[in-house]
């Protein structure tokens, strides 16, 4: 589940980001900054629900950080620096959600390996453990 919202997220950034840069090259100024502004909308209102379900648990992150650089580069003007913010985030997090699998799959296979038994020898005898 966190994986597709993941892939979600990408995606709409990158959408955001592609259809921007596509009316730009259409010189269509006015439609590109609606697409840049688009684009980290829903990246920013997720990460908004996650930092305030970790400040509930009392954890507090550097998700703050990437919300205050989206929230800061709209209120600008700066639609694509907020669309590239909230492209590198959600990109970063998907990386990040892919590893974290990734590594419990690892250590359960390498768990999977370890010896339950040992043979140890003590007064020319060998004894199993």
């Amino acid at each position: 589940m966190m994986r597709s919202r993941g892939v979600l997220l990408v995606l709409t950034a990158s959408m955001g980001l592609l259809t921007g840069i596509i009316y730009l090259i259409a010189r269509r100024s006015e439609l590109a900054a609606l697409s840049f502004m688009a684009g980290p909308l829903p990246v920013l209102l997720a990460l908004i629900v996650q930092i305030v379900r970790s400040l509930r648990q009392g954890d507090a992150g550097l998700d703050i950080v990437a919300v205050l650089s989206m929230a800061v580069a709209l209120s600008f003007g700066e639609h694509l620096a907020a669309n590239v913010v909230a492209l590198m985030y959600a990109g970063g997090q998907l990386l990040e959600s892919f590893a974290s699998s990734r590594a419990a799959r690892e250590m359960t296979a390498l768990m999977g390996r370890v010896a339950h038994t040992a043979m140890r020898y003590a007064d020319d005898a060998r004894k199993c453990r």
